[in-house]
């Protein structure tokens, strides 16, 4: 039942992303064009600026919120779950009161440390936008909690068109930055009523539930520690090193590192955050119930599948970048490529490692990613500080990547340390052998075809390529291919057909 119930949330999970990816690719490019680096590099600080304020907001009630109401639904006590709810939404509200009223107050200041005196108006627009963001999300993490993705689903499919369509419609008017973040504050708030809406009617809101005060003190203190972690995240991976380029070097530099840090983190998690999406709350759910077993097996499959679905299309994207670059934003940003294509494979890293993180939380070992990730962001900064004043992008990417899969290699020891999990080695050599013989011959083949139609021709042939060396390598196995056969019931009638065609020659294959 539980292996049913993860292949519907991955498939919920993945719309979402699909969504994601259409609008994020699309949008950023348009937002790229149309703004320039100068005015893209401005509106990528202000951003940062606030996803930093955020992290004061959030003080690690998503991932509590998660955590804990599958917890509580494995138990099937909706009653303390209306009580964490509650619980969360009041610190949520006083926090993001507090730091929208701190942003705006300080907005000068802000500005002036980024060299941006007339940029001012930004960030009092951005903050405006923080309080409805953060409410919407205590709704829709405990969404997540009981594992009901199809909510989230169907409000992406309403919330992002209209993101796009607002988007453009400012930039076409001229309206530029402003513009954009006033769309930010109006689709937070639609977002927010949405996820309200969406609670209520799964009986989550109950404003008289409460918690004891042992449990309310157990969850803060696991609050804390995730805040802690989030803080240090926010440096080692969520680009600390804007902040640097910002006080060091060019709006245009801040730009070419928003624009390819942006694009790679959002194609490789196209499929990967299908996956894992769903992971805390299943494996809470099987440490709320004691199943040691299950929670190692649900970890080695999710690295092998994290690292099918991770490794081709960082490789395949690094092998590329410059073509993507200058087909989708223009010669303008071509200083991007070289940075485009290292963070392809960072953000591989990265992706992989949310099956580690994921372990981690469920099991309340939170103090220990907090220990490892202060040695990680000692480095993170002391890299940016020697790098990014001289040698600015590159500088910057080197950094970033450095400490991303140093801190994704150590994952394993620690997870082996405490869980005896071992890690699926065998099946990350043969998902990466796979990725790099598909990236081999597309680089070969690069030359031949040129332009747009070139750069489709090739995506294609790399994928084909890879089904097959991910066939002949045995890089899946044939429970495998019962769960992708599986998953194939699940898909639209239209689609059905076609797809049990593929897997029936691909069981075929690996039997």
């Amino acid at each position: 039942m539980r292996s049913l119930t993860a292949i519907k949330n991955i498939l919920f999970s993945f719309v979402n992303n699909l969504l994601t990816l259409l609008n994020g690719v699309v949008l950023s490019v348009i937002i790229a064009r149309l703004l320039g680096p100068q005015n893209l590099g401005a509106f990528s600080l202000v951003t940062w600026t606030v996803s930093i304020a955020l992290l004061f907001v959030n003080l690690g009630i998503v991932m509590s919120l998660k955590k804990h109401v599958a917890e509580y639904e494995g138990q099937n006590d909706r009653r303390s779950i209306s009580g964490v709810i509650n619980f969360m939404l009041n610190i949520r509200i006083i926090a993001a009161l507090a730091v929208t009223a701190v942003l705006i107050i300080f907005s000068g200041p802000i500005a002036c440390f980024f060299n941006l005196p007339d940029a001012q108006r930004y960030f009092i627009w951005a903050a405006i936008s923080i309080l409805p963001s953060a409410v919407g999300q205590i709704f829709g993490a405990s969404l997540t909690g009981i594992q009901k993705y199809q909510y989230s689903m169907w409000i992406n499919l309403v919330m992002t068109p209209l993101e796009f369509g607002l988007s453009l419609a400012v930039l076409l008017a001229g309206y530029g930055v402003i513009g954009l973040l006033l769309v930010v504050t109006f689709t937070s708030t639609i977002g927010f009523f949405a996820n309200y809406w969406a609670a209520r009617r799964e009986g989550l809101l109950d404003r008289s539930a409460r918690l004891a005060p042992k449990v309310r003190s157990e969850i803060t203190k696991f609050n804390l520690g995730v805040t802690a972690m989030n803080f240090l995240d926010a440096i080692v991976w969520q680009r600390s090193e804007v902040f640097f380029l910002g006080k060091f070097r060019s709006l245009q530099e801040v730009g070419f590192y928003s624009l390819a840090f942006g694009f790679t983190t959002t194609a490789v998690s196209f499929f990967a955050s299908s996956i894992s999406n769903v992971l805390i709350p299943i494996h809470s759910q099987a440490f709320g119930t004691k199943d040691h077993d299950g929670m190692g097996r649900i970890y080695q499959k999710s690295i092998q599948y994290l690292s099918l679905v991770s490794l081709p299309l960082a490789i395949g994207g690094a092998v590329l970048a410059d073509r993507i670059v200058l087909m989708m934003y223009g010669a303008q940003y071509l200083p991007a490529a070289s940075a485009m294509a290292i963070l392809f494979l960072s953000s591989a890293g990265a992706r992989i490692g949310a099956g580690l993180a994921s372990v981690m939380y469920s099991a309340n070992l939170v103090h220990i990613k907090i220990y490892t990730a202060l040695i990680w962001t000692v480095l993170n900064i002391t890299l940016d500080l020697l790098l990014i004043p001289n040698h600015g992008v590159m500088g910057a990417v080197i950094a970033n990547s450095t400490t991303q899969l140093l801190g994704v290699f150590t994952g394993p020891f620690i997870i082996y340390y405490f869980f005896r999990f071992s890690f699926p080695i065998a099946a990350f050599l043969r998902a990466a052998a796979s990725a790099l013989m598909m990236g081999a011959v597309v680089w070969l083949l690069k030359g031949f075809f040129p332009g747009t139609g070139g750069l489709l021709a090739l995506v294609a042939i790399g994928a084909v390529i890879y089904l097959v060396m991910v066939v002949l390598f045995r890089a899946v196995s044939s429970g495998d291919v019962d769960v992708l056969i599986r998953i194939g019931d699940r898909l639209p009638q239209f689609v059905q057909g076609k797809y049990r065609t593929v897997m029936g020659f691909v069981s075929r294959a690996v039997a």
